[in-house]
């Protein structure tokens, strides 16, 4: 086997302690305990004769003569070491750091010349691009984040949120959720970013009332149909409005687009308007030959006239919720919620003739805006259309690429690295 030989820069290190666990182990032991008692720096051939950018030899040379010097280097070279150990290990790692950017930037400002900014910003733990992002995060007249767009070329362009602004301040949005209006805006192709993005920009622009997380199960999926019209739901809310009576109303829903198919108020709850709710949503959708599935509760406004309608039409079949099936009528429900949260309790309704008056305008506005689950209107859906993945991916990689470009020649300011 061939005797390994060592740099020079690689001795010095070892004898200053500057030489990683690592590597250290790597050299035999008999050459470390060598390099211990008899190596003398001074008595190296041709060390003078070295750069003084390669490793710094002639520096560390220096320091090695000062033997007090050469304990202080090697005292606070194994203290960074542990430092960097504990840092690396904190939980909130880069909170800290930014935290502390202004003293870090001095530090880098002070010493880049010296070291080299590359080396400075590994020495504390941060990128180049972190420095300048730290640096001149004042810099630039930016609305939001306050990044130069040219340090930080990836965040939405001006003109981008620009549309934000446009979408979220239009009135005829102001029922919507913010994932619908995402949709739309994509729909329309005025703008494309990841919809956690549009969020982000949306809570800086336009913050709004956060909903209480839901602590049901997330991930059981209930009852699914493949096909429009093919199961539908049919359930009875109650609202009261500020006289104080019980209005009834009626629903209707896809299970497939969650269109409300139709609906109905009424001061009584009995099945025969529920059944004449089912009637104008077959008349509306020519339903009466379709072979449909109708899910309902236990509640008498759905036997009677919908039994009879049921028996009359065999290619119709009708489950109870929880009862035929283990799953609850959650489709409708939820549009129920929808309809009371985002639309009826924003408004204060006077009586049965108010709320019945209003209701229908409601109902569009809902089948007509984006779901946030099938990221088209229930329309849409209920007409056959699909989202198309591959297309949405294509339009946010071609919008990156346009908003870095556009960023990078961004004018606001004179900043040049």
């Amino acid at each position: 086997m061939a005797k390994r030989t060592y740099s020079t820069g690689l001795k010095i290190k070892y004898k200053l302690g500057l030489l990683p666990k690592e590597v250290t182990l790597q050299i035999h032991r008999n050459t470390r305990r060598y390099w211990d008692n008899k190596l003398n720096i001074n008595q190296i051939f041709g060390i003078e004769d070295f750069e003084e950018n390669e490793d710094d030899i002639k520096l560390l040379s220096k320091i090695f003569e000062i033997e007090k010097l050469k304990k202080m280097v090697i005292a606070l070279t194994k203290t960074y070491f542990v430092l960097l150990a504990i840092i690396n290990s904190l939980p909130r790692k880069e909170n800290l750091l930014y935290q502390q950017r202004t003293s870090i930037i001095n530090i880098i400002d002070e010493f880049k010349n010296n070291f080299g900014l590359l080396r400075m910003c590994k020495l504390l733990c941060i990128s180049s691009q972190r420095y300048y992002t730290w640096k001149f995060e004042n810099y630039c007249v930016h609305p939001i984040k306050e990044f130069c767009k040219k340090i930080v070329p990836h965040q939405l362009s001006f003109a981008e949120q620009g549309i934000i602004k446009k979408y979220l301040f239009n009135p005829n949005y102001i029922n919507w959720g913010v994932s619908n209006i995402y949709y739309r805006m994509l729909e329309e192709g005025k703008a494309a970013m990841s919809l956690q993005s549009f969020r982000n920009y949306t809570n800086l622009f336009y913050p709004r009332i956060k909903l209480p997380k839901n602590k049901k199960n997330q991930h059981r999926i209930g009852i699914r149909a493949t096909k429009p019209f093919e199961k539908l739901h049919m359930d009875v809310t109650i609202y009261r409005p500020l006289d104080n009576t019980k209005v009834y109303i009626y629903f209707i829903v896809d299970n497939f687009s969650r269109k409300i198919l139709s609906w109905k108020t009424s001061l009584k709850i009995k099945a025969d308007i529920s059944f004449d709710n089912l009637k104008q949503a077959c008349l509306e959708n020519n339903l009466f030959n379709n072979e449909t599935e109708l899910i309902v509760d236990g509640g008498s406004e759905n036997k009677g006239a919908v039994d009879g309608f049921i028996v009359n039409h065999k290619n119709w079949k009708k489950i109870i919720a929880q009862k035929d099936i283990i799953f609850s009528n959650s489709i409708v429900e939820a549009v129920n919620k929808i309809l009371k949260y985002q639309y009826i309790f924003k408004r204060s309704f006077s009586d049965f003739a108010d709320i019945n008056n209003n209701l229908g305008s409601f109902v569009d506005d809902y089948n007509n805006r984006p779901h946030s689950v099938l990221k088209l209107s229930p329309n849409d859906v209920a007409l056959g259309k699909t989202f198309d993945k591959d297309k949405y991916k294509e339009k946010l990689k071609e919008a990156r690429a346009k908003r870095i470009k556009e960023n990078k020649a961004c004018d606001k300011c004179n900043f040049s690295r």
